[in-house]
């Protein structure tokens, strides 16, 4: 996509190469379609698990449902540099704690 490219050489001043390894890894990654029953049912669950099973309560953001939705559905793991789904393993997912500042595995859940 010209406007892709255009964005990224021009305004962030990436080169070819940087470029390429980009698409490289977009091109690995797996695509989860989260209209699919499992990752909505997903989704919900663990939205009422975090906001009225827990107490105190955990809510998370929409977003954050539904990455640990698909998460769930598909058996991947999550990395993460923050404790915000930590209530959820290893119930729900299976979780990596990275720390932001070293890139170190500060905890890895089974």
């Amino acid at each position: 996509d010209f406007t892709h490219q255009y964005t990224l050489d021009n305004v962030l001043g990436w080169g070819e190469d940087k470029i390429a390894r980009l698409n490289e890894i977009l091109d690995a990654l797996v695509i989860i379609n989260i209209n699919k029953p499992n990752v909505v049912e997903n989704y919900a669950r663990i939205n009422y698990f975090s906001e009225k099973v827990m107490k105190p309560a955990r809510p998370l953001g929409q977003n954050d449902i539904w990455i640990a939705a698909t998460a769930k559905t598909v058996g991947a793991w999550l990395m993460t540099t923050d404790n915000d789904f930590d209530h959820l393993h290893p119930k729900y997912l299976k979780r990596i704690l990275i720390d932001a500042k070293t890139g170190e595995t500060i905890d890895r859940t089974s």
